[in-house]
């Protein structure tokens, strides 16, 4: 017997299986509930993309909010802190992701290959500055998480602005930013470098930073 569903039942049943149809609240919970909801949401999610366009509001902020109403993103921000409470963590999924730790342990592999495959440029910088990796944890441990524009001025590089932009290569042979060195230091796979992470993005840019501890 073959049994058929309209394409409205279909939508009902994906978009149910996402953990949407449900009640919504319409005030603000409690701190705990709003934790609850963040996880009950990632347990169908595994994980949140990041980006930080906000015409209406930021995209990672979006999914616990269409599944259970109004939260406080900012149990969010808290959740990716290191620390015992920890819940996600800034990953390279297929781009820049809040995952579960479950998702992050899979996603070693992502960052390895990335790491040995994609960042042709880190290659180009370490071949030219074999010392900049070293130096860019030295400034992170003396400045706390900090952005690429602050690790560039903190190491003398005084034309660095603090808008968007790549790394890219003076006439005089000297890398002018540390955007994507700093980036690389926070999602490569290989021990020397996953010791640095990403802390909260309460703004833009992205900050990185030394954790007294990687869990």
């Amino acid at each position: 017997m073959i049994e058929t569903l309209s394409w409205t039942t279909a939508r009902r049943i994906a978009l149910r299986a996402q953990g949407m149809g449900g009640a919504r609240r319409t005030q603000m919970p409690a701190a705990a509930v709003n934790r609850r909801a963040l996880q009950r949401t990632l347990q169908h999610t595994q994980l949140l993309q990041i980006d930080s366009v906000n015409i209406f509001a930021r995209a990672h902020h979006l999914p616990v909010y269409t599944r259970t109403g109004v939260w406080d993103p900012s149990v969010l921000e808290r959740a990716v802190r290191p620390g015992p409470h920890r819940i996600v963590h800034e990953s390279l999924a297929h781009e820049a992701a809040y995952t579960t730790p479950e998702i992050h342990r899979l996603l070693s592999f992502r960052r390895r290959a990335t790491s040995e495959r994609d960042w042709g440029e880190i290659r180009e910088i370490a071949t030219a500055s074999p010392q900049l990796f070293a130096r860019i944890r030295a400034a992170l441990t003396e400045l706390g998480p900090s952005s690429a524009a602050a690790v560039s001025r903190h190491l003398g590089d005084t034309e660095r602005g603090d808008g968007w932009g790549g790394a890219a290569p003076r006439a005089s042979g000297r890398w002018s930013t540390c955007s994507a060195p700093v980036s690389w230091t926070a999602w490569d796979g290989t021990p020397s470098s996953s010791a640095c992470t990403c802390p909260p993005r309460t703004s833009q840019p992205r900050r990185t930073r030394v954790p007294r501890s990687v869990s």
